[in-house]
């Protein structure tokens, strides 16, 4: 029997209660990405690891939006210093083009043979130099420490505004009184681009080389807006 259990993020007894000898994996995200940018405590992460641990489960990171420099780190799981047993990629791996991966620790690779785990167009020439390409410019363009850097005068600024923000690196959550999606409406009439994952929710995850003079203009923009 095929199943799976949902439990309240960052709620350590949930999941304690919900994992057993029976649970083959517990599947989470560092940070939530989609829900509206919630970042798991250290210690959520921790206990994850130690119940996955004394259960038998393998421990799955989503890292897809997570990965590659966005919250400050070359990997969310960084910040709690959490080893997963498998973290998935995507997204920023190849710098837009389409490319996805799964890592996983050496005892548990040994449970794939060679066509167990592919995709149609998966591991191309062309995509596979991207992937290099981006990579290598995240590295030598130190963007996962502007990453943090930028971040933090990011959520510096939109703290003067008058709403609640959260967040790690360039992945930030902003809830705000009004509706979000007329906000995003009317930035997008004043050329900034932005996106809402909830009625009063605003995600922002701008490039790794964004400028602080266009984190000024988001912020003023979003200011005049609210």
């Amino acid at each position: 029997l095929s199943e799976a259990t949902f439990v309240p993020y960052n709620d350590t007894e949930s999941l304690k209660s919900a994992v057993s000898r029976r649970t083959a994996a517990v599947i989470l995200e560092p940070v939530q990405g989609e829900a509206g940018v919630y970042p798991a405590s250290n210690e959520y992460l921790r206990a994850a690891r130690e119940i996955c641990d004394d259960s038998g489960a393998i421990l799955i990171f989503d890292e897809v939006q997570t990965g590659f420099g966005r919250t400050g780190r070359w990997f969310a799981k960084e910040h709690s210093g959490v080893m997963p047993d498998i973290m998935t990629l995507a997204k920023a791996i190849a710098g837009g083009l389409p490319m996805g991966a799964m890592l996983s620790t050496e005892n548990i690779s040994g449970c794939f043979q060679r066509g167990d785990h592919a995709s149609t167009f998966g591991g191309g020439p062309l995509v596979c130099a991207a992937a290099l390409a981006s990579i290598s410019a995240i590295r030598d363009e130190n963007l996962v420490r502007r990453s943090e850097e930028m971040g933090s005068y990011l959520k510096r600024e939109l703290s003067r505004l008058p709403v609640s923000v959260r967040g790690l690196g360039l992945m930030v959550g902003v809830d705000i009184k009004g509706d979000a999606r007329s906000v995003v409406d009317a930035a997008r009439e004043r050329g900034v681009l932005l996106n809402s994952t909830g009625e009063h929710t605003l995600r922002l995850v701008p490039p790794l080389v964004v400028t602080k003079d266009e984190i000024d203009r988001v912020v003023n923009v979003i200011g005049e807006i609210l």
